[in-house]
């Protein structure tokens, strides 16, 4: 399945304790996008998904590459979810929400398969019959 990344702003919004939270660990890569910009830089988005209590709780972040293969989001402050975190009061705390949905991007292992993904010009190089 590939689904948008945008498509989770349109999803229903979960509430969670910090504590539940801390305890996803099964996101899965749901959808993911890539293209290039004017000096062949690659950029793009993704959206991994998890669930919880029987809810789909997602993130989705914009990315790019600042080298090649060296492969950064683009603003760690905009990961995109449909949670709202709460505190041990039980009101919405943004910070908490802010520092928790970049460290669960930090412990994903997303920049792997965008890193050794090869770019149109490296396969027409590799497909190009060899010089006799």
């Amino acid at each position: 399945m590939n689904v948008p990344a945008w498509h989770i702003v349109g999803w229903p919004v979960v509430e969670l304790s910090v504590e539940h939270w801390k305890e996803l660990s099964n996101f899965q890569l749901v959808g993911q996008s890539a293209r290039y910009d004017e000096s062949g830089r690659r950029l793009g988005n993704t959206l991994w998904a998890a669930e919880i209590f029987g809810q789909q709780v997602g993130l989705a972040w914009e990315w790019c590459e600042v080298l090649p293969n060296v492969i950064v989001m683009t603003d760690p402050m905009s990961v995109m979810s449909n949670v709202t975190l709460t505190a041990m009061d039980g009101r919405p705390n943004e910070f908490e929400r802010v520092l928790h949905l970049n460290n669960a991007v930090y412990q994903l292992n997303w920049q792997k398969g965008l890193a050794s993904a090869q770019r149109p010009q490296e396969l027409r190089e590799l497909s190009s019959p060899l010089a006799a």
